[in-house]
């Protein structure tokens, strides 16, 4: 018998289409993929939802996937927040995901573990190391901040981020939502849209004159 008979009816389509196909299905939840998950004593890959699900199904979707920047243009980030550095393997895996998505202008959300709440017992035991920098933390963040020039929506869901620059040049930023304290460091001339957490802290006016979206939470 014919293999070809024998494959699924969605792998006889035309790569254009099996690729909007992927598109569809990243498009369907409204939060960013997620590349990590994290333990209470390991940082692991989230292979559980798209786009990296997509590229455990067969070689051929894999090879589509890979091939479409745009399913790789918006990602969650959770910083672990541990003392010591993550295995090799996991920052480079962060490198290649923000390689596919070619030059494509970024979605990005991070959250970070509060070291004071931090799954890393060296830490939660020990409270004279906080304030401490997260060596994990640090590794991401630079790797991050090396596609800066292509960020176009950044949410920052924590209040305090260690080893965040303080003037951070984003050329392309139309949608912001951060803490004020974040908000300060950013250099957006383009920004549109801006959502701060922290309304009583927050100046009566934001400086950038484009904005046209304001929400003060």
């Amino acid at each position: 018998m014919n293999n070809h008979l024998l494959d699924p009816l969605i792998n006889r389509l035309p790569v254009e289409l099996l690729q909007q196909v992927f598109l569809l299905i990243l498009n369907d939840d409204s939060e960013n993929p997620s590349i990590f998950s994290n333990g209470d004593t390991h940082t692991a890959l989230d292979v559980t939802s798209p786009p990296l699900l997509l590229t455990r199904v067969c070689r051929l979707w894999r090879d589509v996937a890979h091939s479409t920047t745009a399913i790789w243009s918006r990602i969650h980030v959770a910083l672990p927040g541990r003392i010591k550095p993550l295995k090799p393997f996991l920052p480079s895996l962060l490198e290649v995901w923000l390689a596919r998505s070619g030059h494509r202008p970024l979605s990005l959300s991070i959250v970070s573990e509060q070291l004071c709440y931090s799954r890393d017992t060296e830490v939660r035991y020990l409270p004279w190391l906080r304030p401490y920098q997260s060596g994990a933390d640090r590794q991401l963040l630079e790797i991050l901040l090396s596609a800066k020039g292509r960020w176009e929506s950044v949410a920052i869901m924590s209040p305090d981020i260690c080893d965040w620059s303080d003037n951070i040049d984003t050329p392309r930023l139309r949608t912001l939502t951060c803490f004020r304290r974040e908000y300060r460091r950013f250099n957006a001339p383009d920004l549109h849209r801006l959502h701060i957490f922290n309304r009583s802290d927050f100046p009566a006016a934001p400086t950038c004159k484009n904005i046209c979206y304001l929400r003060l939470q």
